[in-house]
């Protein structure tokens, strides 16, 4: 739930810093986008992380499927709610907006450590490392060398 809550917090510093910097420089414009993605982006991974560590055996399509509704939820309100905010305050609310929504994350996330504790060490998945391909693609890859 740490990392979970430091890289939401990562992405409202960063909207913050696009938001004040935006249009002043081409550099700093870069620099934003991309210390926005790298807080951004992996909150999906880290949150199915984190789910999957507290579901019991069973429990993982369930808790996949929630997650996917949830994230689809919010990939359909999200952008109708920006572009509206956008219309009436111009294009810099855009990560106005995204960094209040990390925000929320981030309270949620610290509110959730104090209510229910952390699943100990011992009982957490651990992180295999694997192909982003199929191992038939591994066997033509390994074929070429």
């Amino acid at each position: 739930r740490i990392a979970l809550a430091t890289a939401s917090m990562g992405a409202v510093l960063a909207g913050m810093f696009i938001n004040l910097f935006a249009g002043t420089s081409e550099s700093l414009n870069f620099a934003g986008i991309f210390l926005f993605g790298c807080f951004a982006l992996p909150l999906y991974s880290l949150s199915a992380a984190h789910a999957n560590d507290f579901a019991r055996d069973g429990e993982y399509v369930l808790i996949a499927t929630g997650m996917m509704f949830f994230w689809s939820i919010g990939a359909i309100t999200g952008p109708l709610v920006a572009s509206l905010l956008m219309q009436g305050f111009g294009p810099n609310v855009l990560f106005v907006f995204t960094s209040i929504v990390h925000m929320a994350l981030v309270v949620m996330t610290m509110w959730r450590m104090t209510v229910r504790p952390t699943v100990p060490r011992s009982k957490r998945g651990r992180f295999i490392a694997l192909l982003r391909t199929s191992p038939m693609m591994m066997k033509i890859a390994k074929r070429r060398d």
